[in-house]
């Protein structure tokens, strides 16, 4: 009888111990695969991260790099248009080719309304600022005009607004005060250094 009852404790505790040991192998087994499919979520979420940051990071470079060649076409144009002008002069000038993005007949960027021409039947090509046909060369420019115009396009285009005056009424076209064009459909805004500025009277 004593004997009986030993084998049968023994027999007891032996599938104690291999319930727990399955148990263990099972709980560990469990834990591992929590832990493995966390590892996996986390990967994920770092690859997207990843993905979202080097997106945004090319979005903002191009954007640089358009914003960059923008504050050049205009300092350009500050430049060589009123490049002898006091300061409002030189906003003024910035303030219109501001204004032309804005309006029908005009391309929608700077660079587009800098460089804007028509050519005519008989081969002639006449741009709307003279000086982006005559082939200046970028080492004949004054440095200190040229870091100016720099600094007024970039503040303008950074700000949205060059002249607040201009802007208010879109003032589209000016020209020198010795020439007489004889334009049609503008009225006489102002004058402003060697410039006489009007607003179009076509809306």
């Amino acid at each position: 009888m004593l004997t009986l009852l030993k084998t049968y404790l023994n027999s007891f505790l032996l599938t104690v111990i291999l319930l727990f040991v399955l148990c263990g192998s099972f709980f560990f087994a469990s834990t591992q695969l929590v832990i493995l499919s966390d590892n996996i979520e986390q990967d994920r979420f770092v690859r997207d991260m990843v993905t979202q940051y080097e997106s945004a990071q090319n979005a903002k470079e191009k954007i640089t790099k358009e914003k960059e060649k923008e504050i050049n076409c205009l300092a350009m144009n500050i430049y060589y248009e009123a490049g002898n002008e006091s300061m409002e002069g030189k906003l003024a000038v910035a303030q219109v080719t501001m204004n032309r993005t804005h309006n029908k007949g005009y391309p929608t960027t700077i660079c587009g309304v800098v460089y804007q021409n028509t050519l005519y039947d008989d081969g002639t090509r006449v741009y709307q600022f003279s000086w982006v046909g005559e082939h200046h060369k970028p080492g004949e420019m004054n440095p200190y005009n040229w870091k100016e115009a720099r600094w007024i396009a970039r503040e303008a285009l950074t700000n949205g607004v060059a002249h607040d005056t201009l802007a208010k009424h879109n003032v589209l076209f000016y020209h020198a005060a010795y020439v007489h064009p004889g334009w049609t459909n503008v009225r006489e805004y102002t004058t402003i250094g060697h410039h006489i500025f009007y607003v179009s009277l076509i809306i």
